[in-house]
């Protein structure tokens, strides 16, 4: 969940002139668990059959919503068309100051 909330909040990858402008970890903001509030979860057992050792995919689905549900609140709480992802502070004012 933290991993999809990132990528749609501050993870941003650059590319100018074929190149990419985040090129080292100090340059590639990702957040931390301290950045976010606590998480409430659970175990919850029902093997799949499937799967190795029972398991099943689960992370994939939380990458994948996360980002477009951390846009659509924002564009819900301010009013403002979000057109992009990440919605970065730097993204946020360019919104608010072009209406």
């Amino acid at each position: 969940m933290l991993q999809g909330l990132g990528f749609g909040s501050i993870e941003k990858m650059e590319i100018r002139k074929g190149r990419l402008v985040q090129r080292t970890n100090t340059d590639y903001v990702i957040p931390t668990a301290l950045d976010f509030p606590k998480i409430e979860s659970a175990i919850i057992t029902n093997p799949y059959d499937k799967g190795p050792f029972g398991a099943k995919s689960a992370g994939e689905l939380t990458f994948v919503g996360a980002p477009v549900a951390y846009a659509l609140a924002v564009r819900n709480a301010l009013g403002k068309n979000i057109t992009e992802i990440p919605v970065t502070p730097e993204y946020l004012m360019e919104v608010m100051n072009n209406e």
